[in-house]
């Protein structure tokens, strides 16, 4: 509905400011209408750059302008009544006034898509479902790291983490991955690591990938992902844990060799 409404604004707008533009090329003088026609058009680009005060601002600024450019007329060189002189100007006002509005519409509608476009394209880099990277943007931020860790002479350490088919169910047939445990899952270990240094993508529906900076062993990031999981009420802890794989790969600082091992080790687990 919403967007509805917006093309319908649109159009009565755009509908308003093509009849008023029409008005003024067949009422206005032709000499007069250049002058006017030159002062209004600067108000497109002005709009488009410039903050919404600032090109309001000339806006006032043009109105005030046609009107005692009308005045002047009439009163010094007398080619024109009083009532032309009014009735010029509030066509011109009105002709400048909703070309202002047509493009402020039109760039406020620019900008909004813009955010949005940028809002996706952040969005993308998470899975929101589970608050991790997914695995392109996770490539993309090893990348930097390992370029990182090439200057300083630092080594990197992958750390999988699969959550083995779990279900409620009994029937061992019918195991499926739990969302709901992959949910927690992922937001302990976000909590477990060094935010600062360390990153966690998505593998696959039930894989995590964790890349460790400078870290001679895993196994404190483990604990602490046991220890946090320890601490949530209402989950069957045990049988978490037991569903839970661990795996361990040391790495260099060479990102093509990684790259090569993270895409094979992906696209085996999908």
């Amino acid at each position: 509905m919403n967007k509805s409404i917006t093309k319908i604004n649109f159009w009565i707008i755009l509908s308003s400011q093509m009849i008023s533009f029409y008005f003024f090329m067949v009422i206005i003088p032709e000499r007069q209408r250049i002058f006017l026609l030159a002062l209004i058009l600067l108000l497109i680009p002005a709009s488009f750059f410039w903050t919404l005060l600032q090109s309001f601002t000339l806006l006032v600024s043009e109105l005030l302008m046609v009107s005692l450019y009308h005045v002047f007329v009439v009163w010094h060189y007398g080619s024109l009544t009083q009532i032309e002189g009014i009735s010029y100007s509030l066509i011109t006002i009105l002709f400048a006034l909703l070309t202002w509005i047509l493009i402020v519409y039109i760039k406020r509608h620019i900008e909004e898509n813009e955010t949005l476009r940028r809002r996706i394209k952040n969005l993308e880099k998470y899975n929101y479902e589970l608050g991790v990277l997914t695995l392109n943007e996770f490539m993309e931020r090893a990348e930097m790291i390992f370029s990182i860790l090439k200057r300083r002479g630092g080594d990197a350490m992958l750390l999988k983490i699969k959550l083995k088919e779990f279900s409620i169910s009994e029937n061992e047939d019918e195991r499926k991955v739990s969302s709901g445990i992959m949910k927690i899952l992922s937001r302990e270990v976000l909590n477990s690591i060094r935010k600062e240094f360390d990153i966690v993508g998505m593998c696959s529906p039930n894989t995590l990938v964790i890349l460790l900076q400078n870290t001679k062993t895993p196994e404190p990031v483990i604990e602490r992902i046991k220890t946090n999981l320890s601490r949530i009420e209402n989950i069957n802890f045990d049988k978490i844990i037991n569903d839970l794989e661990f795996e361990t790969h040391y790495l260099k600082n060479d990102f093509q060799a990684f790259k090569e091992y993270i895409e094979k080790f992906c696209v085996g687990e999908r």
